[in-house]
């Protein structure tokens, strides 16, 4: 695999351990790219925020070029220590965050460095975001502060297929609590054990939920991604928790589910000592089909050909198997409405892209190709 300035950026970008929760690592990666990109001659600003430093890099001065591209730099802890040093097998690099979405960011400032060089009428920015692996505050605060793009915006993030997605669930994560009464497992008499009442309150509200099937059957879903409960194999423990992970299609269904969890976990009984609920956090919904229409739908339908028919395989995101050249995201990701925490986009709400934008796009796949 031949090595350029910019591959040497990621390498050095995968050793610092950018984990979310590790806010000086991702820190240093901010530096870092912030440092690359204002040595190279792009227009630079770090944003603190909530003590995460957000970089914006473009190649003209101010806060909302033509295209703007977004990436985050920070990754979920590995599974495997080894994970965390980069190893290159057959020209693929195998690395935590090589795909996602490390390599995604550098990609953004060969793109940008690049494009500065054309001195084109047709300005492009980018947004690498700290915390997209819980949330996004980091995002949302970079749009407080102004941040846009007044044609289009690409999201470029892991996905399935080189697909175009243009629709955003929103995310909700909430932890179910049972409290109980603890003691020695011989003597269950005299125990309540929390660890029956946080597994029956979820039975009771998997009876009456239907995942989605397949990635066409665009739906809200439910997954348990966290259990904890005891220590020690012969003690009861007092307390039980579960943590329930929820995508869903539209706004208004954030509270249906909040509804529908209070009411079969039995949250709202006074009686008894029932399951407690705590939000983790959320963000809020995008389009309500996976589709979007207008200029944007045909810059997609344009860039996913054009991915189509130059797709290579590069970078991996989780050390176990090879990924592939991706599509990005394709949200208009800044300039929707927005109530409160919550953000929403809306496709039909930005003018049609230029051809030059088209142009810009194609670009974009071209230099994500590695020799």
């Amino acid at each position: 695999m031949n090595m350029d300035e910019f591959d040497s950026l990621l390498l050095e970008l995968i050793t610092c351990r950018p984990v979310t929760r590790d806010i000086d690592s991702v820190n240093r990666v901010a530096d870092r790219i912030a440092a690359f990109a204002s040595e190279h001659g792009l227009f630079c600003t770090t944003e603190n925020i909530g003590g995460r430093h957000t970089v914006f890099a473009a190649t003209e001065a101010g806060k909302k070029p033509d295209l703007l591209l977004n990436a985050h730099i920070d990754v979920v802890p590995a599974i495997e220590e080894k994970q965390y040093t980069p190893e290159i097998k057959d020209g693929i690099l195998y690395a935590r965050g090589a795909g996602d979405c490390l390599g995604n960011a550098v990609t953004i400032l060969r793109f940008l460095c690049s494009w500065k060089k054309r001195n084109s009428a047709i300005s492009a920015g980018g947004v690498f975001s700290a915390d997209e692996e819980t949330g996004g505050a980091s995002t949302e605060g970079m749009m407080k502060r102004g941040y846009a793009a007044k044609q289009m915006i690409l999201v470029l993030d892991s996905w399935l297929n080189g697909d175009i997605c243009c629709a955003q669930k929103g995310i909700l994560s909430l932890k179910l609590t049972a409290q109980g009464k603890g003691g020695h497992s011989s003597k269950p008499w005299g125990l309540v054990n929390p660890i029956d009442r946080l597994t029956d309150a979820y039975l009771r509200l998997r009876s009456v939920w239907e995942n989605p099937s397949s990635e066409e059957d665009w739906r809200n879903s439910m997954t348990p991604c966290v259990l904890r409960a005891g220590a020690v194999e012969n003690q009861v423990p007092d307390t039980a928790e579960m943590v329930l992970n929820f995508r869903y299609v539209r706004d208004a269904d954030r509270v249906q589910i909040l509804d529908l969890v209070r009411e079969q976990t039995g949250l709202r009984h006074s009686s008894g000592v029932p399951p407690r609920l705590q939000r983790h956090f959320h963000s809020g919904s995008g389009n309500s089909a996976p589709h979007c229409s207008g200029g944007i739908l045909q810059a997609g339908r344009k860039i996913h050909t054009h991915v189509r028919r130059h797709r290579r395989t590069v970078l991996e995101g989780n050390g176990r198997a090879p990924c592939h050249l991706r599509a990005p995201d394709l949200r208009p990701a800044f300039g929707g409405r927005r109530t409160g925490p919550e953000f929403h986009f809306q496709a039909d709400a930005f003018p049609d892209p230029s051809g030059g934008i088209a142009l810009i796009c194609f670009r974009i796949f071209l230099i994500q190709e590695y020799p």
